[in-house]
This record gives structure tokens, C-alpha cells and sequence, in this order.
């Protein structure tokens, strides 16, 4: 053909024209391309399943990592709450400390003997007692504390009770 006419192209780069036409259309040729084919096709494959090896490793590390920070983020989470929640019981200790304090100022006021008087004399209508009202004992002996026996009747109710609480138990 038409091919060989034309002098736009040599025909030593394309030495398949020059080959016979039973060459060129061989199954030789065509098997040579298929295996090598083949082989582009297992380097690929195998390219592609250790990228996607690499892509699961490197998914998986950065899954991991992910979790990793979750659980460092939700543990200083856990420790910030229990913080405030220790400072809010440490407020209302503090308001309580306040107002019992308050209260006991107040009770030491009640209790003040200025004010006992003016409540006795103002509410209750009592007045404070004459001279004339007034009676002083002497006593000559000093406080002594003396143990005395108990009588027999109270030995005997106290150990019919203990043996009735001891039958109970």
C-alpha cells in the first residue's frame, strides 16, 4: 500500500511495514504483548495492593491516634467536671461556715444577760427581787461526794432487767 507511497515517513523507523504481511498479523507477536501485558498488569496489581496495604496501615495508625487523643481529651474533660464540682461543694462549705458563724454570733447575743433581763422584765413582766426577798444560807462543811450503797431491792430490779434484756437478745 499506500503507506509504502507516501515519502512523508521513512520506512526504516517503521520497520513493520517493511515485514511481510503474514508477520505482521502473526499470533507471535500478539503473545509476547499479552505476556508482557501480563506482567505490567501483576506489577500494577501488586502496586496497587501495597498501596492499599500502606492506605490500611496508615488509616488504621491514624484511627488509632484519633481514639488516642478522644480519650486524652475526654479524661482532661472528667478532671475539669470533677474540679468545678470540688470548688462548688468548697462554696457552699464555705457559705455554710459563714452562716453558722453568723448564727452563733447571733445565739451569743440572745444568750447576752443584758438581754435575758429586758426579755424578762418587758415580755414576761418580771421584776428583780427586793432586798427584803433575799435569803442567805451559810453552810459550814465543804462539798464532799460520798458514795452510798445501794439498797437490795434496786440490785434486784436491775438484774431482773439485765436478764430479761439477755433473754430478749
Amino acid at each position: 500500500m499506500l503507506a509504502k507511497s507516501n515519502l512523508a515517513y521513512k520506512e526504516t523507523e517503521f520497520s513493520y511495514m517493511a515485514m511481510p504481511e503474514t508477520e505482521r498479523n502473526s499470533n507471535l507477536r500478539i503473545r509476547s504483548v499479552k505476556t508482557q501485558n501480563k506482567v505490567d498488569n501483576e506489577k500494577t496489581v501488586r502496586k496497587t495492593k501495597s498501596k492499599a496495604k500502606l492506605h490500611k496501615k496508615t488509616n488504621l495508625s491514624l484511627f488509632f491516634l484519633a481514639v488516642i487523643a478522644f480519650l486524652v481529651l475526654s479524661r482532661g474533660v472528667m478532671i475539669t467536671e470533677k474540679i468545678d464540682k470540688i470548688e462548688e461543694k468548697r462554696d457552699a462549705l464555705n457559705k455554710m461556715i459563714a452562716s453558722n458563724q453568723k448564727t452563733q454570733i447571733e445565739i451569743d447575743s440572745a444568750l447576752n444577760l443584758k438581754n435575758v433581763e429586758e426579755i424578762a422584765t418587758q415580755r414576761l413582766n418580771m421584776a428583780r427581787p427586793e432586798k427584803h426577798q433575799t435569803v442567805y444560807i451559810k453552810i459550814d462543811q465543804k462539798d464532799s461526794v460520798e458514795k452510798t450503797e445501794t439498797p437490795d431491792a434496786v440490785d434486784a430490779v436491775s438484774n431482773f432487767f439485765g436478764a430479761l434484756k439477755a433473754y430478749l437478745d
